[in-house]
């Protein structure tokens, strides 16, 4: 049990997060290694979202290799569009409108000022247009308009650039199209080139099907939305930036099994003034890379009356949005958003991804349950960090700041919100949740409550290190059912008048007592009776009282607490303190463990 403990310590001490977070310590050991990569990194159980929402990619979707003789050319010019030989019965042409009548295989080159392509194929074989260099811009409506298609594939030809521009004014376009590139039936998009589409009367791509990415770099700036499909949306081994004014993806169907949002691989960048990914069902995301910025980042957070739920018309400018589950397996993710980074109607996973974050709102927020195993999550600023009815933390890292909570389990609406916000996460809370913590490493420093749990808190190893309110009514650690600690380090920092104490402990705990407040650099130092220090702990913020448990403290031997301070050229910080970082000065007070709960006092 101690070389289990020591090893989570030493997995918080490391700046080691996941390698797609954080550099590596240059000067950690390899048994520090060994232990961050298991615990934060790990193996992810989940390789592709195909498992997830069934094979939605078939081989035509990935398939971007063509023989152009085997292809209709259509060359674009502003002079005149011409078509070669084997698209004499399938491509008809009226003065810059290309319309494709059949199933096949289209090349576009070429550029023109004012053109479009419309899709009108009747039959069940699938229409694929290959852009190489084709550059369309339309100034009366969309670019290319799939009025009836079984599937239509849009393959950027390797090494080409290509570009779609459509009016800013869709008067003289088809009722209900709103988008550059607006489909009725399945879409896809693949090849190894770069394809920007602006959309300046709303969105850039819209289906009322299934959307698809298999490859390809796509760029897009849209005046509403940047993708939006009615069955649902795939992203696979492509790279794209968003910048939207409404939401980045979104999907609309609220059917079973549909209207979901799965990204596997690839990098992603989205800028979006309202949702980054707001999904009708479930979003699921496997590894890869993700920047994703909403309603103008963290700084903005908003005074309005709330920021809206499914259901709701109001816009809200969340990270990822999900009527369903939102489940996250490896990858980086780093968001600033000025709602909730994460909200999901029913759960919120995430298994061994590493997320950076930044809210004007919440952090995490769940109407079920949330589910943690290893992995790194940093959320840098947030008005509540997690919140949910209940939450299962298995490995890994969590470091939270939170105005609010850190964590809220079964509270219903928050507590805090930003700038006086009105709108507040309004689910169904029944008093009777859960948190369960294991074999993880986690720092919370809260303007309020760190722990706020009305419902039972277990602590079965890792390292739970929580800095609380200067609010003497407030509680570090609140929890209205059963507090136990079976395991690890908890250590509990703040004002309050009367410190919560486990119900349940198989080891000691310790209440320490100052005169008066702690500042700044101040450190929580405790040796042993061998003068080996077994805490240093910086809080870098007010408090007067400590509570302190873990298995380096044993049932009847003694242990110095020490004056201590960060060395005047260091930055205070909430953390573990490194010996050449801190000067340790005269003994406070000496103190012998005893059964249950010390309370030692300056």
């Amino acid at each position: 049990m101690k070389i289990k403990q020591k090893l989570m310590v030493l997995m918080c001490i490391s700046a080691l997060l996941c390698s797609a977070c954080r550099n590596a310590s240059s000067d950690k050991t390899d048994s520090q290694e060994g232990v961050v990569q298991s615990q934060v990194q790990g193996t992810v159980q989940v390789s592709s979202i195909d498992e997830l929402t069934g094979d939605r990619f078939d081989s035509a979707d990935l398939y971007n290799d063509f023989d152009k003789s085997k292809s209709a050319v259509v060359t674009l010019s502003d002079a005149e569009i011409t078509v070669d030989s084997l698209g004499k019965d399938s491509v008809g042409i009226e003065g810059h409108t290309v319309t494709l009548k059949k199933g096949g295989n289209y090349y576009f080159t070429g550029s023109v000022s004012d053109g479009k392509i419309v899709i009108d194929s009747a039959n069940e074989e699938n229409v694929r247009i290959i852009l190489d260099n084709a550059s369309i811009t339309n100034t009366t409506g969309s670019v290319i308009y799939i009025k009836q298609a079984q599937k239509t594939i849009v393959t950027v030809a390797d090494g080409s650039n290509n570009a779609i521009v459509d009016a800013g004014d869709y008067s003289k376009e088809e009722e209900g199209v709103t988008a550059a590139v607006f489909a009725n039936g399945d879409l896809t998009f693949n090849g190894n080139g770069q394809l920007s589409i602006t959309g300046n009367y709303a969105d850039a791509i819209a289906t009322n099907a299934d959307f698809k990415i298999s490859s390809g770099v796509l760029n897009i700036q849209s005046k509403d939305d940047g993708i939006v499909a009615s069955k649902g949306v795939s992203v696979k081994n492509g790279s794209f930036n968003l910048q939207c004014g409404g939401n980045g993806m979104k999907t609309t169907s609220t059917l079973e099994a549909e209207g979901f949002i799965g990204i596997e691989s690839g990098s992603y960048t989205i800028i979006a003034g309202a949702d980054v990914c707001k999904a009708t069902g479930s979003i699921y995301y496997v590894n890869g890379g993700f920047t994703g910025t909403s309603g103008g980042g963290s700084s903005l957070s908003s005074t309005e009356d709330g920021w809206g739920k499914f259901g709701d018309e109001t816009t809200t400018a969340k990270g990822f949005k999900a009527g369903g589950d939102i489940r996250v397996y490896g990858g980086s993710l780093n968001f600033d958003t000025a709602d909730d980074i994460f909200y999901a109607e029913n759960a919120i996973a995430v298994e061994n991804g590493c997320v950076i974050a930044s809210s004007g709102d919440d952090g995490f927020v769940s109407g079920k349950s949330i589910e943690i195993k290893g992995g790194s999550i940093t959320l840098q600023k947030t008005c509540q960090g997690l919140e949910s009815n209940e939450m299962n933390l298995s490995g890994g890292y969590l470091d939270i700041t939170a105005k609010g909570d850190g964590f809220n389990i079964a509270n219903g609406t928050d507590s805090y919100a930003a700038n006086d916000r009105p709108g507040k996460n309004e689910f169904t809370r029944n008093g009777q949740g859960s948190l369960v913590i294991k074999d993880t490493c986690i720092n919370v420093r809260s303007d309020r409550e760190a722990m706020n749990v009305a419902g039972d808190l277990t602590i079965s190893g890792g390292a739970v290190r929580v800095r609380g309110a200067n609010d003497t009514s407030l509680k570090s650690i609140d929890c209205s059912g059963t507090y136990a600690i079976e395991d690890g380090q908890v250590l509990a920092a703040g004002n309050e008048e009367k410190f919560l104490v486990p119900a349940k402990a198989v080891q000691p705990v310790v209440i320490l007592k100052y005169k008066e407040k702690q500042e700044g650099k101040s450190v929580i130092c405790i040796k042993d009776s061998k003068d080996k220090v077994i805490v240093a702990f910086c809080i870098a913020s007010e408090y007067d009282k400590v509570v302190l448990s873990m298995p380096a403290l044993e049932k009847g031997k003694e242990y110095t607490w020490c004056k201590a301070s960060l060395n005047s050229d260091l930055e205070q910080k909430f953390g573990d303190v490194q010996p050449e970082s801190y000067t340790a000065g005269e003994k406070i007070a000496s103190f012998t463990v005893q059964e249950g709960t010390t309370e030692v006092s300056e």
